[in-house]
């Protein structure tokens, strides 16, 4: 606990004295319109611009049955390429790149798939495990193991010219989502090829941005020895932007197991800001939120809360508005 309260410190504290010197830069504005416009398009996540977001979000998680508190990390780069298949219609591409770290030993996943039942001792030869491995699992099963996670493909169609309601923005896009067992450990990933629907929603009403990236999966492939797969994971963001480039709010994930035995919910709440900013001539989005499990499986290990740092480099398309009017400004 006294190394995840050190970590959580230092994060918050870089981040915040990151975002205040680059807001002191930004504040030299290069172009306060053209800032203001390339923020605007990030808010729009079928806009026409080359994304490449990194990620990090680190978990505090509650083992109820043992009495623990473990630490889990996550990084992801997350690209995004918008293509226009038709003069009124994107085709946005979204890949989830992950690498994964969590207070699991590899060695747990030479078990997967292994009969006896919960209750059957923890032993080699019959099960067909060699001892070694048991012994190595005895002796920490806590050692963390960090690598690839399973990698998430996401393709959204959507109007290149969203349409109004009331007089306001509304973005919407759908496509389908696809997750890969790319995991390095099988302690990393679930081990199946999932599939199913993704949409996304936006309502820009005024200085607000409100709306919700869902996802959902079915397993239909993979390891035998693995669960079958059966979630989704309903991203909802609520911002309040009092200028054009700062937002403050939250956009926390809310994740549902249906095939876990008992509680499926995991619904987090949060709050952060995020600051759009020129790095030399390239524009990046920074950001920061916590985020707290308002409700979670209370049978099972799962986290209570977690924190999330992010910068979000843009480039615009030179085929979209944005990029023509860069071209033409340079």
């Amino acid at each position: 606990m006294k190394y995840q309260a050190q970590y959580l410190l230092r994060s918050m504290f870089l981040t915040v004295a990151i975002l205040c010197g680059f807001a002191v830069h930004s504040a030299q504005a290069q172009d306060a319109e053209t800032l203001a416009a390339i923020s605007a398009a990030m808010d729009n996540p079928l806009s026409e611009l080359f994304i490449f977001q990194t990620q990090y979000d680190h978990f505090s998680f509650d083992l109820p049955n043992l009495g623990k508190t473990k630490s889990v990390g996550a990084f992801k780069f997350i690209p995004t390429f918008p293509i226009p298949i038709t003069s009124k219609i994107n085709w946005v591409s979204r890949i989830v790149l992950p690498v994964n770290s969590v207070p699991l030993n590899d060695r747990i996943g030479d078990l997967l798939g292994v009969g006896g039942g919960p209750d059957a001792p923890l032993t080699g030869g019959a099960t067909g495990v060699p001892q070694d491995v048991i012994d190595d699992i005895r002796q920490d099963p806590f050692k963390r193991t960090t690598g690839l996670g399973d990698i998430v493909y996401i393709a959204l169609f959507g109007p290149r010219k969203p349409p109004k309601i009331g007089g306001n923005p509304f973005i919407w896009g759908v496509g389908p989502t696809t997750m890969f067992p790319t995991a390095s450990k099988d302690v990393l990933g679930l081990g199946k090829y999932s599939m199913g629907p993704a949409a996304v929603l936006l309502y820009i009403p005024g200085k607000w941005r409100i709306g919700t990236l869902a996802q959902h999966w079915n397993s239909f492939a993979g390891d035998d020895d693995r669960g079958d797969v059966s979630m989704s994971n309903i991203q909802y963001f609520i911002f309040y932007a009092p200028s054009p480039t700062l937002s403050i709010g939250m956009s926390p994930n809310i994740s549902i197991n249906w095939e876990a035995d008992g509680d499926k919910l995991t619904f987090p709440i949060g709050f952060g800001f995020n600051k759009t900013m020129f790095f030399g001539k390239l524009p990046v989005r920074l950001g920061a939120e916590f985020h707290y499990d308002a409700i979670s499986p209370d049978d099972k290990a799962g986290a209570q809360w977690s924190f999330r740092v992010f910068a979000i480099p843009v480039i615009p398309a030179p085929w979209g508005e944005l990029g023509k009017l860069l071209k033409k400004q340079k």
